[in-house]
C-alpha cells in the first residue's frame, strides 16, 4: 500500500499541471502581445549638424527596427512604451532611449509610444536605439558581431509581452562605424 501512495502522489500532481497548463494563455492572463523586430547594426556616433554625437570608448550604438506590434491575442489594450524595451543581456540594462537623435538624424521613422487595442495588429517600422557597453574600445566592432535580443518590462495592465526576432540565428553585421549609413 505505502508503494502505490508516492505513484498515486506523482498522477495527481501531473493531472494538476495539465490543468494548469490546460488554462495558460501566454504570459499572462491579459493574453499575449508580440513585439516584431529585427537588429539593424551597430555604430559609434555620427555628425549633428556640427557636433559629433558619440557613444564613447568601450559604448556602441544599436539599432533596431520594430516592425510591427501584434496584439490579436491580447484581452487588453497593449500601451506600447519604447523606453521599456532593453537589451536582456546587459547588466545595467540597455534600454532604448527617446532622446538619442540618431533615428531622426537617419532620416527614419523614430518609435514612438503607441497603443496597439486588444485584438490589433498595428505596422510601425519604427527604429529605436540603445548605448551598449563593450570590452572593445571601438564598440562597433564587437556590437557588430554580437546578435542582441530584447525584452520588454511589462506593467501589471499589459498583456504579456513576446519579443520576436527576425533572423535570430545572424551573429554578424557590416562594420559600420558612421551611424549615418546605416538604415
Amino acid at each position: 500500500m505505502n508503494s502505490r501512495l508516492p505513484k498515486m502522489g506523482m498522477l495527481m500532481l501531473l493531472i494538476a499541471m495539465v490543468g494548469v497548463l490546460a488554462g495558460f494563455d501566454g504570459c499572462n492572463q491579459n493574453g499575449t502581445a508580440t513585439v516584431n523586430f529585427e537588429q539593424i547594426g551597430a555604430c559609434n556616433g555620427y555628425l549633428d549638424g556640427g557636433s559629433l554625437v558619440s557613444a564613447g570608448p568601450n559604448a556602441a550604438f544599436v539599432l533596431f527596427k520594430v516592425h510591427d506590434l501584434d496584439n490579436r491575442q491580447g484581452k487588453v489594450n497593449f500601451n506600447f512604451d519604447p523606453a521599456r524595451m532593453f537589451v536582456n543581456s546587459s547588466t545595467p540594462r540597455a534600454h532604448m532611449s527617446s532622446t538619442l537623435s540618431l533615428a531622426t538624424t537617419l532620416g527614419v521613422f523614430r518609435l514612438i509610444a503607441t497603443n496597439v487595442p486588444q485584438s490589433q495588429d498595428t505596422g510601425l517600422d519604427g527604429y529605436a536605439v540603445t548605448t551598449v557597453s563593450t570590452a572593445n574600445a571601438n564598440g562597433a566592432v564587437e556590437a557588430n558581431n554580437t546578435s542582441y535580443f530584447l525584452s520588454y518590462e511589462t506593467q501589471a495592465t499589459d498583456p504579456g509581452v513576446v519579443l520576436s526576432k527576425k533572423d535570430p540565428s545572424r551573429t554578424s553585421w557590416p562594420l559600420t562605424e558612421n551611424c549615418l549609413a546605416l538604415h
